[in-house]
């Protein structure tokens, strides 16, 4: 007797500016709070084999499976906690999103059929359906930081004064050779 359950991650993109690349990559890690807790099935993630962690990725906005958790008899009564995060890119263009999302996972046996209940509480203690992580791009370059008029005088006024006081110096010493 066994019971299965995905977990899914949905990726959304919102655009202030310019279009987003569709093959930018962005990775998602699932975390077990104990490295002895049952992990899911997936052959196109990778696993941290010191923490236990996977990692699993997709090209744009869309959805991303961790994969399949399988629980059994040896599971019931058990309850096992995860945290699922959205790793930091290097596309410069992109928020990434900082939110982190505990899962648990409860299993308990009911007449004689294994059942799992999920809960998803979000980091900042919202209790919510689904996991979900938003992005938001804007390609406008950066305005450079020119000061205003009337800022950063100071600097002007020593280096002219610097300058007239070399000049009256090289005068003066000039006139007193001839």
């Amino acid at each position: 007797k066994q019971c299965t359950l995905e977990l899914p991650v949905e990726k959304t993109i919102e655009k202030k500016t310019g279009t987003p690349d569709s093959s930018t990559k962005f990775s998602f890690r699932l975390t077990p709070k104990s490295s002895n807790y049952p992990m899911p099935q997936n052959t196109s993630a990778s696993v941290d084999k010191k923490t236990g962690a996977m990692t699993v990725s997709r090209l744009g906005a869309g959805h991303v499976s961790f994969g399949t958790f399988t629980f059994g008899l040896d599971d019931a009564g058990k309850t096992y906690t995860y945290t699922v995060e959205e790793l930091v890119g290097s596309n410069r263009y992109y928020s990434y999103d900082s939110r982190k999302y505990t899962v648990t996972v409860a299993v308990t046996m009911e007449k004689n059929v294994i059942q799992i209940r999920t809960n998803y509480v979000c980091s900042d203690n919202s209790t919510v359906s689904k996991i979900h992580f938003v992005n938001t791009y804007n390609n406008t370059p950066p305005t450079p930081n020119i000061p205003q008029t009337g800022q950063r005088w100071l600097p002007l006024y020593i280096s002219a004064g610097v300058g007239l006081a070399l000049f009256l110096l090289g005068w003066f010493l000039r006139r007193k050779k001839a």
